[in-house]
């Protein structure tokens, strides 16, 4: 009773509520929500934090420089913790992980819809990353906890399954935080390239896909039906190269975590305006 006082209370304060849920204790409909559009959200207050789908932009701060990137998907540890997954460059030099990013709310221009920009949220701290030290790259990575409730579905309506590898000329869709979904094929499932990461040239080895990538697309979810088969790395604007997904999972598991999903999910959802931002690598040359 509490809460449905609270939600009625909160709704009839709130001048885009239209409604609120008899049914479903948690929630109420708005007109104009930050990321749906008429649907169900989590409000943003101290007691109910929003739900957070994949695909969505992420970022940091460090020193004067505000980061973006995408974040990938999720995973679970035997306690039922949730943790977010991106790549390691994407918060290789701050710990906080916020959403949406503060790039968002310092450059309005690198949204492409003009949709309402929420007070950047902190909502985890990174607690891995993979090396990128190294003269080759297989992974780049990066783990973080949640303090939000993870929505097992990606932006762009896809409800991921598995993780799985890519097929040569198979068609694909991208979720990236800065151009919002893009379709494509693979190229190639494992191949060695030439590129630049945040540490300085590197050679990198991964997937290939035929994609259109620009900066903040960096760990946004590639999907084969409702397989994620790869993550953004880095891209060319018209080539990507992604993380091979065994080597996500591999990392996962040796953190005591795996991918999580939810196999009974049925939604109709309305669009979701894209989302744009800051922070992908670039290839240094051609693929070899």
């Amino acid at each position: 009773m509490y809460i449905d006082n609270y939600f009625k209370k909160k709704c009839l304060e709130d001048p885009i509520c239209v409604g609120w849920s008899e049914t479903r204790k948690r929630f109420y409909y708005v007109r104009y929500p930050p990321y749906w559009v008429d649907g169900e959200v989590y409000i943003l207050d101290s007691h109910f934090k929003p739900n957070l789908m994949g695909g969505v932009p992420i970022g940091g701060v460090s020193g004067n420089t505000a980061y973006m990137g995408t974040l990938t998907w999720f995973a679970v540890d035997k306690n039922g913790n949730y943790y977010g997954i991106t790549d390691a460059h994407v918060v290789y030099s701050y710990d906080t992980v916020y959403f949406p990013p503060q790039l968002l709310t310092i450059s309005p221009q690198y949204t492409a819809e003009h949709i309402p920009i929420l007070n950047p949220t902190p909502i985890g701290q990174v607690i891995w990353r993979s090396n990128l030290n190294s003269d080759l790259v297989e992974l780049d990575m990066a783990v973080f906890t949640l303090n939000v409730k993870p929505y097992l579905i990606s932006y762009g309506k896809i409800v991921p399954a598995f993780f799985d590898v890519p097929h040569e000329l198979e068609p694909v869709i991208k979720v990236g935080a800065r151009t919002g979904l893009t379709n494509g094929s693979v190229l190639d499932r494992l191949a060695t390239i030439k590129m630049y990461e945040v540490t300085g040239p590197r050679l990198f080895n991964g997937s290939i896909f035929v994609l259109h990538t620009e900066s903040g697309d960096s760990g946004g979810p590639i999907f084969v039906g409702t397989s994620i088969v790869g993550s953004v790395v880095g891209g060319t604007g018209v080539y990507a190269v992604a993380n091979y997904t065994p080597r996500i999972t591999q990392a996962l598991a040796s953190l005591g975590l795996k991918p999580v999903f939810n196999f009974g999910v049925i939604e109709t959802l309305t669009a979701v305006p894209y989302i744009v931002g800051g922070s992908v690598l670039a290839f240094l040359a051609k693929i070899i």
